[in-house]
């Protein structure tokens, strides 16, 4: 009748095997004659190499539309975690993925899984941000009059924010206050804030 014997990956002197191709043999023996039977099978304990090209642990990016690029064995699987379409991989290992993703956090899983079933895993965060950074001018008012030659323009905006005042760069404190003099002309003056975060929006 039928058979069923388990190999538990042991040598003759009880060692775990290393990785590698080994040759399995069956005999089975009858009283008048007995038949052999071999088999290859491969020891591959190792997960696949998964390398992700262009994200950090955390990005910061504006554009919704995001393309991985990745690197893995060219035998392994590659999916998204939460999603069961099979990634196409080409004969080097390289493959591409596109994702729309949503306003602030989004975390990103991927997974490789080769023939021996080892997965390995790389999850990265990519945080989307559309918005510009908000600018509160305390100080001068709208249309404020003087008689002042020189004006101290002050407010608030979000620490990290490239901040330039009439051109000029105006420095953020880390608790998002800025102040910087501007020098003015007789009668109308205008003053013109731009507000740059770290991804472009302005």
């Amino acid at each position: 009748g039928q058979q069923v014997v388990v190999w538990n990956g042991l040598d003759s002197m009880g060692q775990v095997v290393p990785d590698g191709r080994y040759q399995m043999e069956v005999t089975a023996r009858g009283t008048v004659r007995a038949g052999v039977q071999s088999a290859n099978v491969l020891v591959d304990t190792l997960p696949p190499t998964l390398r992700l090209a262009n994200l950090d642990e955390v990005s910061r990016v504006r554009e919704a539309n995001l393309t991985i690029e990745g690197l893995t064995d060219p035998d392994a699987v590659v999916q998204v975690q939460g999603d069961p379409t099979i990634i196409p991989i080409n004969g080097e290992g390289h493959f591409n993925i596109k994702r729309q993703l949503s306003e602030g956090s989004n975390i990103i899983q991927v997974l490789a899984t080769d023939p021996a079933g080892n997965v390995e895993t790389v999850a990265h965060e990519v945080i989307l941000v559309t918005r510009p950074p908000e600018v509160t001018i305390v100080n001068p008012l709208n249309d404020q009059w003087t008689n002042e030659n020189l004006i101290t323009v002050a407010g608030v905006a979000p620490a990290g924010t490239l901040l330039k005042v009439n051109g000029q760069e105006a420095t953020v404190a880390e608790d998002g206050q800025f102040e910087h003099e501007v020098i003015l002309q007789e009668g109308h003056n205008i003053l013109s804030l731009a507000a740059t975060d770290d991804v472009g929006n302005v």
